[in-house]
């Protein structure tokens, strides 16, 4: 029995994307500290692109939901830059209110942070957020925008990225640990 190796016989373990995901969500808990913009513009992406374009024709919905993307980033801009702007708006805590002004405390912060950083529980719970984001971004209502199709991963298999993004995760602690001789093991 000849055995044929090829494409058809291939199967992925990992990605690199999935493993650069590992590498760079452990400083995601300090890119969040400022939540308010974080959830205000994810919540015009939400209704943008996920509820509202549900009741309209194809060709609409597409407008829509470029629409929702365009707003839900210059509200995310706006409340986290537009006090340090020399621009003529007024300030964004009162245009905004809680969507420029909530935030993490320190506390949290550093503990999501030790939380992605550890050894024991940074990996797992950088996979789990892989697969979330994994079925986020490659869902047909952000894959059918023209644009965005180009910039968004393929959907990988479960499997697939959460081996690939704990593998990164469990690489870059293990390189900082080494560089830096400290190693945290749990939050």
């Amino acid at each position: 029995m000849v055995r044929r190796y090829g494409p058809a016989n291939h199967r992925q373990t990992v990605t690199i994307i999935r493993i650069s995901l590992g590498v760079l969500a452990t400083g995601l808990p300090l890119a969040v500290r400022n939540l308010g913009p974080w959830l205000g513009m994810n919540a015009v992406f939400l209704v943008g692109v996920f509820v509202v374009p549900r009741s309209l024709s194809d060709r609409r919905a597409s407008g829509v939901k470029l629409l929702a993307l365009a707003l839900g980033s210059a509200l995310f801009l706006y409340a986290n830059y537009g006090a340090v702007s020399a621009s003529p708006l007024p300030p964004p805590a009162t245009v905004l209110g809680p969507v420029a002004t909530f935030t993490l405390d320190a506390e949290t912060t550093q503990w999501l942070f030790q939380l992605v950083n550890s050894i024991f529980l940074g990996p797992l719970a950088v996979a789990v957020f892989g697969v979330s984001t994994n079925h986020v971004l490659t869902r047909r209502e952000l894959t059918d925008i023209p644009v965005v199709r180009h910039a968004l991963p393929q959907r990988d298999p479960d499997t697939v990225v959460a081996t690939s993004a704990a593998l990164g995760t469990a690489f870059y602690l293990i390189v900082v640990g080494s560089v830096t001789g400290q190693i945290i093991l749990l939050p």
